[in-house]
């Protein structure tokens, strides 16, 4: 099967015509890429990227609200201090590694690395836990509290000779000949 133009587009085309519209076609092109290219390697390179911080309670998986989020150097140096209003912060950083500690009163301290990339923006999903509940209390035998008291201030219990004494013992034993 055989495809043809029509007829009325076949007599106004000529090869001239053809020859002249594939000759502006490639020259706009090569214009427009030309263009394009300059605009592109013209504009300065893009060297900050994002920290998106999102701090949530572990056992609830809510937004913790009023927690400070720190962004330092992997030496310790602090770049940011910034308050989570409603849980989520953010901060524009350059390219490279920071660490990442985040501080709220009700929760322990979470600290993170972060390697934050040019151009991109780092979502960092922190799960903060509460403190745990403090220890019982330590029983003490009464016994052992009154031997403390015993205990004069060398450290030796009274009636018992210590490790002085003792050296002492023996030095006059090797004096004597005993």
């Amino acid at each position: 099967m055989r495809v043809r133009l029509p007829e009325r587009i076949r007599t106004a085309l000529t090869l001239t015509r053809f020859q002249a519209l594939v000759g502006l076609t490639a020259g706009i092109l090569s214009i427009g890429a030309t263009v394009w290219g300059i605009v592109f390697a013209t504009r300065p390179p893009v060297t900050t990227g994002e920290v998106v911080a999102i701090v949530l309670d572990a056992r609830t998986e809510k937004p913790v609200p009023n927690a400070i989020v720190e962004l330092g150097t992997p030496q310790g140096a602090l770049i940011s201090t910034l308050l989570a209003k409603e849980g989520l912060v953010r901060q524009t950083v350059k390219e490279g590694l920071y660490r990442m500690r985040v501080i709220h009163p009700k929760f322990g301290v979470e600290v993170r690395p972060v390697y934050v990339l040019a151009g991109h923006s780092q979502e960092i999903r922190v799960r903060v836990a509460p403190h745990p509940p403090p220890p019982p209390p330590v029983a003490v035998e009464k016994d052992k509290a009154a031997k403390d008291k015993e205990k004069d201030k060398a450290g030796k219990e009274k009636d018992k000779p210590g490790a002085l004494d003792k050296a002492g013992e023996v030095i006059k034993k090797l004096f004597e000949g005993k």
